[in-house]
């Protein structure tokens, strides 16, 4: 639920950002909560739909897997680094949207099963 919400803010590429929680009209960095706030990294983007719950859905569906492959690409790594180390690596905006619908996917078939 928490994910899709995500999605719907993040569906729209103008609406997304990077290297911030959040950023106004004018790209200055603001808390995901802020009124100005027109953009979101995907971590932004959970915590404005629901902070507790973001993180209780991405560490059942994302977290696990992520960490270990990123940890062997990356070094350490924080889950909140996700959105960043995406366009690092060159996959940007895609590489981020993939696995956000690949996170809500696996999270589906969880409470199918």
């Amino acid at each position: 639920e928490v994910l899709e919400g995500v999605l719907s803010i993040l569906a729209d590429r103008k609406r997304w950002t990077r290297d911030a929680m959040a950023r106004d009209r004018y790209s200055r960095a603001v808390e995901e909560n802020d009124e100005g706030a027109c953009r979101w990294c995907l971590l932004g983007a959970g915590w404005r739909v629901n902070r507790d719950m973001f993180w209780s859905e991405l560490e059942h569906v994302i977290v696990d897997d992520w960490y270990e492959t990123l940890s062997r690409h990356a070094g350490p790594f924080r889950p909140q680094d996700v959105n960043d180390w995406l366009v690092y690596q060159g996959g940007g905006y895609v590489a981020m949207l993939d696995c956000l619908c690949g996170a809500i996917d696996t999270l589906r078939a969880q409470v199918a099963a």
